[in-house]
This record gives structure tokens, C-alpha cells and sequence, in this order.
């Protein structure tokens, strides 16, 4: 997915009243500055960015409320 496209998603199809979550290591860009531009410094406004691995340990741990 381009990142133009994913950065559409991030800030425009979620409510301001969500947080929505980003997985780094999702996918790649061509460049990888523009990669690291997007999940270190303009994502995080947004979103809470993350790595697959720490996801999927967090989606599968039991819920605890």
C-alpha cells in the first residue's frame, strides 16, 4: 500500500474520538526514509504505531477488565 494511501487512512477515515493503531513492520515503502518519515514522526501524531509481533501478543493476551 502506498504511503500516501495509508497516511489517508490514518488521517481521515477514524473518528478524532479513536486511536487507531499502525504496525511498522506491515508493510514496506520503496524508499525507506519515507518509511521511517511516516512511523517515527507523522503516525504517531495519530496513532499508536506498533510491530506485528507486539499486536498480535496484545490482541491475543486475555482481557483483564
Amino acid at each position: 500500500m502506498p504511503p500516501s494511501v495509508r497516511w489517508s487512512s490514518v488521517d481521515h477515515d477514524f473518528p478524532r474520538c479513536c486511536r487507531f493503531g499502525y504496525t511498522a513492520d506491515g508493510c514496506l515503502d520503496n524508499d525507506p526514509e519515507v518509511h521511517r518519515v511516516l512511523t517515527e514522526k507523522v503516525f504517531p501524531v495519530q496513532a499508536d504505531v506498533t510491530t506485528v509481533a507486539d499486536w498480535t501478543a496484545a490482541a491475543s493476551a486475555p482481557d483483564r477488565g
